[in-house]
Parts: C-alpha cells; sequence; structure tokens
C-alpha cells in the first residue's frame, strides 16, 4: 500500500470559472490551482513554467455546474411607476439577487515538445453561449462579483521551458476580446391637424448602420519555478514557484448618433416648419474585469510518502471598473440649443488589494482488486480564505460582497492500461465546492423613500453560498 499527502495552498478571484473553482477536476477538489507544481494539463493558467517539465502530452476534460442561494432582500423603493418621481405611488420593487447558474465544459491539455519544451492550452466554454456582456444598475442591491462574472469563455495558451540548476521559465496569455459599436438612426417625426381637437401624428424610425467591431485582446501571464536539489542535495524535494498575471476585461465602447425631425404642417395659425435635433452620445459598457495578481509558492515533498505546497496570492482590485455603463459625452445640435458635456461618473468605490490563500490536501492510496490490477484512488480536500476587496461606497449604490469561505473535496480513481485496455492510465474525477460568503449587513436605513433603500426602513442582509460541482476525466496520450 502507497500512501501520500499533499498540502497545497492557493487562492481564486471572480474573474472566471477558471480562475473560481480551478482549472480541471484536481483543482476544483483542492479549491483553486497551485503555483508551485500544478498538473502539466492546467500549467499554461496557473504556472506556464511548468509546462517545460511536462513528460508526457496529457489531457483533462470535465463538466462544471455551480449554483447559488443568497439572503432574502427586503423590497426597495424605485420609480415603478415611471412617473419621474419615487414615492408612496410606486410599487415596492422585488429585488432577485440569485445568481444564474453556471453551467460549461472545461478543457487543458499539455505536450513536450523534446526534452526542456512544452506547450499547453486550458480552456472553459459556457453552455448555451460563448459570453455575455451584461451592466446592471449600480442603485438595486446586487452581488457585483457573481452578477455575470461567472458567464464567459476562458482560452489561455503558454509555453515554458526547462533550464539548467533547475530552473523553468513559461509565459502565456489570456485570450479576451473587446469591441467598439456604432448605431446611426434617424426618427422623423410628422404632425398635422385633422381638426380643432385632433391631431395626427406618425413616427418612423430608421437605423441606418449598426457596427460591433470586435478585436482580440490579450493579458500576459508569466511564470517560473525552481527545484533547488540543483544547490545541494540536502535540498531535494524543495521548489519554488511564481506568477504574474496583468489586468484586463471585456469592454465595449459605444457611438450612439441620434437624428431627430420634427414637421408640423396645418397646425392652427402656425407656419409649417422643420425641426432637426442631433444627438451624439458616447457610452463604456464594461465587464467581467480581471485584476492583476502576484502568486508565490513553496513546495516541499518526498517522493511516495508526503508533500506539501503553499502559495499566497496578492489581487489588485484598485482600479476595478464594475459592470455598469457609463456616458462619456453627450453632444445635442439643434437650432435652439447647442450642448455639449463630458458626463462625470457620480459612483464613489473604493476598492482594496487583498490577499488571498487556502490549504488543501491530497490522500493517495493503492488498493488490490481480484483481477490482479491496482486501481489508485485518491482523496482531496480544501479550505479557504477569499477577503471582500471593498472598502467603502456611497448612498447611490449598493453592491454586496463579504469575505468568502471555500471548502472543496474530490475523490479520484486512475484506471490502469490492463483495465481500460487504453494505451495509458485513465484517471476519473469528480469534485464538490462550497463557497460561502459571510453574513453581513448593508446600512441603508431611511424614512424617506430614496431609489434602492429597503421600503420597510432596515438594513440589506449579506450572505449565502455558491455550491458547485465538478465531473470529468484526463489521461496521457
Amino acid at each position: 500500500m502507497l500512501i501520500g499527502l499533499t498540502i497545497a495552498l492557493a487562492a481564486t478571484t471572480y474573474a472566471s470559472p477558471t480562475d473560481t473553482f480551478g482549472s480541471d477536476v484536481r483543482a476544483s477538489s483542492m479549491a483553486g490551482d497551485g503555483v508551485a507544481s500544478p498538473s502539466a494539463s492546467t500549467a499554461a493558467r496557473a504556472n506556464p513554467a511548468a509546462l517545460g517539465k511536462a513528460r508526457a502530452p496529457h489531457l483533462s476534460f470535465s463538466y462544471l455546474h455551480a449554483t447559488g442561494a443568497f439572503r432574502q432582500i427586503p423590497d426597495v423603493w424605485w420609480d415603478t411607476n415611471r412617473d419621474g418621481a419615487v414615492n408612496s405611488a410606486d410599487s415596492p420593487l422585488n429585488v432577485n439577487t440569485g445568481m444564474d447558474n453556471v453551467d460549461g465544459f472545461m478543457l487543458s491539455m499539455s505536450k513536450p515538445i523534446g526534452k526542456h519544451i512544452g506547450i499547453g492550452l486550458v480552456g472553459y466554454l459556457p453552455v448555451g453561449r460563448l459570453l455575455r456582456l451584461k451592466t446592471f444598475e449600480p442603485a438595486i442591491p446586487t452581488y457585483y462579483q457573481l452578477d455575470n462574472h461567472l458567464q464567459r469563455y476562458t482560452l489561455a495558451v503558454g509555453a515554458g521551458v526547462s533550464l539548467p540548476k533547475g530552473l523553468a521559465i513559461g509565459a502565456g496569455i489570456d485570450l479576451i476580446a473587446t469591441a467598439d459599436f456604432t448605431m446611426l438612426t434617424t426618427i422623423d417625426a410628422a404632425f398635422t391637424q385633422t381638426d380643432a381637437k385632433d391631431f395626427n401624428a406618425n413616427i418612423d424610425a430608421d437605423v441606418h448602420e449598426l457596427n460591433l467591431d470586435v478585436r482580440p485582446d490579450a493579458i500576459a501571464i508569466l511564470g517560473v519555478t525552481w527545484d533547488l536539489v540543483s544547490l545541494s542535495d540536502e535540498l531535494e524535494g524543495i521548489s519554488l514557484g511564481a506568477r504574474y498575471s496583468g489586468s484586463g476585461g471585456l469592454a465595449i465602447d459605444a457611438d450612439i448618433d441620434i437624428q431627430a425631425n420634427i414637421n408640423a404642417q396645418d397646425i392652427g395659425k402656425l407656419d409649417p416648419f422643420v425641426f432637426a435635433a442631433l444627438l451624439d452620445a458616447g457610452i463604456t459598457l464594461p465587464d467581467h474585469y480581471i485584476p492583476s495578481t502576484w502568486a508565490f509558492g513553496f513546495r516541499y515533498s518526498k517522493p511516495s510518502v508526503f508533500s506539501f505546497q503553499a502559495n499566497a496570492k496578492w489581487v489588485d482590485w484598485r482600479p476595478m471598473s464594475i459592470s455598469v455603463a457609463e456616458i462619456d459625452n453627450i453632444d445635442v445640435n439643434a437650432p435652439l440649443a447647442d450642448l455639449d458635456s463630458d458626463a462625470t461618473s457620480d459612483l464613489t468605490l473604493e476598492f482594496k488589494p487583498v490577499w488571498q490563500i487556502n490549504a488543501s490536501g491530497e490522500v493517495s492510496l493503492a488498493l488490490f482488486t481480484p483481477i490482479n490490477d491496482t486501481l489508485s484512488p485518491t482523496i482531496r480536500f480544501g479550505i479557504g480564505l477569499d477577503p471582500a476587496p471593498l472598502v467603502a461606497q456611497g448612498d447611490t449604490t449598493a453592491l454586496l460582497d463579504g469575505d468568502t469561505m471555500i471548502m472543496a473535496t474530490g475523490i479520484g480513481i486512475q484506471l490502469p492500461q490492463d483495465l481500460t485496455g487504453w494505451n495509458s492510465d485513465i484517471q476519473l474525477d469528480i469534485a464538490y465546492q462550497r463557497r460561502t460568503i459571510g453574513s453581513g449587513a448593508l446600512a441603508r436605513e431611511t424614512d424617506t423613500p430614496i431609489p434602492g433603500f429597503p421600503v420597510e426602513g432596515s438594513a440589506i442582509p449579506i450572505g449565502g453560498a455558491i455550491n458547485a460541482l465538478n465531473v470529468g476525466f484526463s489521461f496521457a496520450y
């Protein structure tokens, strides 16, 4: 019987499903990807330097399902009757803070090229969509990190090179996209008087041009690992690792050009006239913000007996852009008005960098089967802490956030070649991960109707949990 123990420390963000839950089933069951010694197939994202140490092609495939449930939010004040005022005449707005289910396929693979170079790919494809761009109203209570960040594809590619003295370096890119959107529209409104009391109005809208230009963009990933046995035999089994990932996001810059023509004929004693107004607005729609990170790892192992690995990730949330559409500028040109205004944001938000840490373990047991084949079950577990980056906000926003505790577990079974008839061992894995957002409250008490504030005058409760299940297989090919 062979007993092995692996303890890992890693961290996650809500930038994408692979960042949040891990790049494959093994990472999901251990609360996230490692840095010092990630599996070769997931190294393109976790630390591309590890690709330089890949010795055989490897592929991992899985299906991820996640769902969330949160504390009930009280009804809030809102202009539900759309009369331009918020008061007792408005029906309370029912707030649904539930997140959409996360469903998608994970694929990761690696391949050595010669003895010292390796390449890899990590991807996630949501079911039913490639990605979703969505903004939200910041005054309505919203879990801003969960509203849409888990609804997008992930695609990262990387390469690593092993060097003398136990060193390996690697680089990769996380492929994202940006876009420009242009709309050119004319609205024609013609008014005529049919009798002393009745008017006839005819309104036509013509969209002349819609142009969506989607461009590829990329975020850099850099990594290094070092096996210290090259310095001394007494340091055998000790490895260090570091990883840097840049910041970015998926954003749309929109240019809306509207011309309104008003034509009045046969209206009382008024002379016929034509009135034209031009509206040009620039709008930014930011979404899927990805923070820059620095991750550091340490690993000590005794082959077939024990290994320990620790990582800490520094995540810089300070420049974060939340998914709220902002008007950059508005130009209005008309015979009686000529306005040019650069819009300013009324959002008062402060974010801080955080250190994310967790610890996980892996125990492998070799069991003898009646058919003289060896099955290798592996039990995995993990816990972690993901601190909330939101420090302060004003009365015009109701962003919900809290420190998140992570608990994960899973099991894998390695099926040998003799049992499967395949030309390599096949690993079957299942993982369960639970992310619990700590209970708290956002102070929003009021005696007068204020948009987004609870009608009953209470604070807004915070708290909930996300449950994720990841099932898949992997093998060398």
